[in-house]
């Protein structure tokens, strides 16, 4: 039966980016389809098919140029940057004639009926260059696509195609080439037309630099780069680029150290590079000029330089500048014998040149003043609140046997107590109400310096053991015991340590006459500190009685002669002296207070035993011995809080009145 020759379906074939459009179609090369020959391998009847046209050259598609493969019976399309080829259908321009179909490289050829594939294979398997080989159920005729290896949709050179490395889909017809020692777009060249990035070039299938732009790691074009100008490392001042391979300045500069400068103006580098004018010179014109006044070869600004001032060797003096040629103290303030003292403090310039103080006055904004609360009596300061010859006023004088006490003449001086008390280990101990003989005597202290009648006393306080070290800043207690004693604390109010150790102990008279609170009258103030400082020792230290003894009477006797008050000192303590030395008594604790007691002026010791009677470190015949030698006949009894604070009491009526 006779077959009717149709192309193929629309399935793309064939793909290439720039088909020639100077293929003509293949020619017919059997004859048309006769009786029903079942091969199909040769008919009558039909006429010779003929070949496809040349195709004319494709316009321009997109980006993949002209697409056109010459094949008439073949649809050419560009795809972004490749062309594809596919069989057009069989009607229209693409039709082949009748017992032909279309070969996508041949274009219209003899076709070959069938009923099965496998007469397809029988008649075109031997064929490697046909692949997929089958018969089409719809037109009977044998189909089959061109061999491609690697898939790249373009066909080998050896079946027709234009794909010269069938093995690699990124080479064919019409592929970028690139710089890998292969010819990329089968046009018979390797790496021709080849690029690779900056200034590298495409040398034996690799992109490297060329040796004459190499700069480490980096490739440079050395007639231009500002860091490598003509050479690698090379770098041109900022001022600077690089032209024809050599570092130029702008503007008529030039390169001196590595910077641009204008040899007409720089001081630095005047008329040539490191030329550099004297100071005080000028650059103009590549000349160094003196456009100020010349002194001893230097070139000087005489209306500000203190060495010439207004002129050359005019000194200023100390202290002094030069202002618009003349010599000026700060401020415009006139100089004084050729300095410049501070006229609103100098005590020997107050106010103006040789204005001095005198008479104990300090220079206050420019005039002499008594300070401090002392008044100006007869051009003297004194202090009318004290000063018997100007009491409460200048020229009021007090009596025989009188004195000044906050201004008013009185017969009898005003008293003040510097309570000392003991901090020895012993204090931690219990009395009969279950209370510290420390606790109760703090706190009689503490109600004490609050009553009413303590009011018009002075009141200080010490301590008969204290650290003989300096005082050492802390934080927290790690400093403290890091000096090998481990029951130092850091005192949370003084910030500095305490120490418990005898090693620490000081044994010196000196640190005890340095109150822990000095005397004065117990304002709500006064009252605090004493209480603060209460608070921040405890009962830990060992007995040095007799050293705290001098200690404390030394301050008081100071005191009293500073003020004209009578002082006395009562001494809080449990037991007798038992260090500095170890072997100490209560005999040195005698001949401690004996001296004061009769001296002048007189000072007296106190003594309040605290304790239980009975215990073995009661010591009444101790103590009645100490106070004896102190003026005071015989000890108060401290066995409770209520007690020791009757016998502060009974002590303050008793010191209090005038004797």
């Amino acid at each position: 039966m006779a077959v009717a020759a149709c192309g193929g379906g629309s399935e793309s074939l064939f793909q290439g980016n720039t088909a020639g459009a100077d293929a003509g179609g293949a020619g017919g090369d059997s004859g048309g389809v006769g009786g029903a020959n079942s091969d199909a391998a040769s008919g009558s009847g039909g006429s010779q098919a003929k070949g496809g046209s040349a195709g004319a050259g494709g316009a321009d598609a997109g980006g993949c140029g002209p697409c056109n493969d010459g094949i008439s019976c073949t649809l050419d399309e560009c795809q972004g940057t490749v062309c594809t080829h596919k069989v057009g259908p069989n009607s229209g321009p693409t039709a082949c004639p009748t017992g032909t179909t279309c070969d996508l490289l041949k274009g219209c050829i003899a076709a070959t009926a069938c009923t099965t594939d496998d007469q397809c294979v029988a008649q075109l398997g031997s064929d490697a260059c046909k692949t997929g080989i089958k018969c089409d159920p719809q037109s009977h005729v044998c189909t089959y696509k061109p061999l491609d290896k690697d898939q790249d949709s373009f066909p080998p050179v050896v079946c027709g195609g234009t794909d010269c490395d069938d093995d690699n889909p990124a080479i064919f017809k019409g592929a970028i080439e690139v710089c890998d020692g292969k010819d990329n777009d089968c046009d018979g060249k390797t790496d021709v037309g080849a690029t690779c990035s900056g200034l590298q070039t495409c040398t034996a299938g690799a992109c490297s630099c060329p040796p004459a732009n190499t700069c480490g790691a980096d490739c440079i074009d050395k007639q231009t780069s500002d860091l490598h100008c003509g050479t690698c490392g090379n770098a041109c001042p900022s001022a600077a680029h690089c032209q024809a391979g050599a570092c130029v300045c702008t503007a008529g500069a030039a390169i001196c150290s590595g910077l641009c400068v204008d040899l007409d103006n720089d001081p630095n580098n005047c008329g040539s590079c490191n030329a550099k004018c004297a100071a005080g010179y000028a650059c103009q014109n590549k000349t160094c000029l003196c456009t100020k006044t010349p002194c001893n070869g230097a070139c000087i600004d005489t209306a500000s330089d203190p060495a010439n001032c207004g002129g050359c060797n005019k000194p200023c003096g100390a202290g002094q500048s030069c202002v618009s040629g003349q010599c000026t103290c700060p401020g415009n303030v006139a100089a004084c014998n050729g300095a410049c003292p501070n006229y609103q403090t100098d005590p020997f310039n107050c106010g103006g040149c040789a204005i001095a103080c005198t008479g104990g006055k300090t220079c206050v904004s420019g005039s002499c003043q008594c300070t401090s609360g002392l008044s100006a009596c007869g051009g003297v300061c004194v202090n009318t609140l004290v000063d018997p010859q100007n009491c409460g006023s200048c020229g009021v004088k007090c009596g025989a046997g009188k004195s000044c006490s906050n201004g008013v003449c009185i017969g009898c001086p005003l008293a003040d107590l510097v309570v000392l008390i003991d901090n020895s280990g012993s204090m931690d101990a219990a009395l009969a109400s279950s209370q510290t003989r420390w606790a109760a005597s703090v706190a009689a202290i503490k109600a004490f310096i609050a009553e009413a009648q303590t009011a018009t006393f002075g009141v200080g306080l010490q301590y008969i053991a204290m650290d003989s070290q300096a005082p050492t800043p802390c934080t927290d207690n790690t400093v403290c015991t890091s000096g090998g004693d481990p029951f130092a604390y850091c005192d949370t109010t003084t910030h500095t340590c305490v120490y418990y150790l005898s090693s620490n102990l000081s044994c010196a008279p000196s640190d005890y006459a340095n109150l822990a609170v000095s005397i004065a009258p117990p304002t709500s103030t006064q009252i605090k500190l004493i209480g603060s400082s209460l608070d921040a020792h405890s009962a830990t230290f060992s007995t040095p009685q007799h050293i705290a003894l001098q200690g404390a009477l030394s301050a008081a006797k100071t005191s009293s002669q500073a003020t004209g008050h009578r002082v006395a000192v009562v001494m809080l303590t449990d037991g007798i002296p038992n260090e500095c030395p170890q072997s100490a008594t209560v005999t040195d604790a005698v001949n401690a207070v004996a001296p004061y007691a009769s001296g002048t002026p007189k000072v007296p010791t106190y003594v309040v035993g605290v304790g239980t009677v009975g215990d073995a470190d009661w010591q009444p015949t101790a103590w009645s011995q100490i106070a004896a030698a102190g003026g005071t006949s015989t000890f108060y009894s401290g066995t409770s809080q209520a007690e020791i604070q009757a016998a502060l009491d009974s002590i303050r009526n008793s010191f209090g009145a005038c004797p």
